[in-house]
């Protein structure tokens, strides 16, 4: 069963969720090293944590102001412009 819930992160301050989230990384390359070495009675817990990795992420980022956005709403293409073409156009098939 998992120990993480929504509502427990939300209550958490921020430099609590960064410290259970290190913990978590910690726990999730323990978890793993077991595994590998066939001690790990439940594999699924490698899983459990990630997911407590992601939501403790998603929970978290309500704490953190929201950044400025284009009036557009939509993000900023970047593209260089195209570089121009030397010589004629061509035509798709030559026979001569």
């Amino acid at each position: 069963m998992r120990e993480l819930k929504a509502e427990k992160i939300r209550e958490m301050t921020e430099d609590e969720i960064v410290t259970r989230v290190r913990e978590l990384h910690e726990e999730i390359f323990n978890l793993r090293f077991r595994n590998a070495m066939r001690q790990l009675q439940n594999p699924l817990l490698i899983r459990e944590r990630k997911r407590d990795i992601g939501k403790s992420g998603r929970c978290g980022r309500s704490l953190k102001p929201e950044r400025p956005r284009n009036p557009s709403g939509r993000a900023r293409r970047r593209r260089s412009p195209r570089k121009p073409r030397n010589g004629p156009p061509r035509s798709p098939r030559s026979d001569t």
